[in-house]
């Protein structure tokens, strides 16, 4: 049995880093793992369910570094999307992850 690496895709509404780079960004990846997370929240008695997603990205030809973040509830419309630019200070990218 042949193994690939996974392969994670950025998110399809990070289109604002798409048009800033000219190139498609990738996932950070540090010793195999890479900087993304999907948070839930769920609250039977409200009849909600929440997600919060995190993804570290780094440009695929500069030392440059985005967060983006993406929030909502899961099976609705409801909630947003946002990119940081944190140019080439990894660190505090990472800071913003944590």
């Amino acid at each position: 049995m042949r193994r690939v690496p996974l392969m994670l895709a950025v998110s399809k509404a990070c289109t604002l880093v798409r048009v800033l780079c000219l190139y498609d960004p990738h996932l950070w990846r540090v010793s195999g793992a890479h900087w993304q997370t999907t948070l839930g929240a769920t609250d039977i008695a409200t009849n909600k369910n929440s997600f919060y997603k995190l993804q570290l990205l780094k440009h695929d030809t500069k030392e440059k570094y985005y967060l983006f973040r993406s929030w909502g509830r899961v099976g609705t419309k409801i909630g947003g999307s946002k990119t940081e630019d944190y140019g080439n200070r990894l660190d505090d990218a990472k800071d913003a992850f944590e």
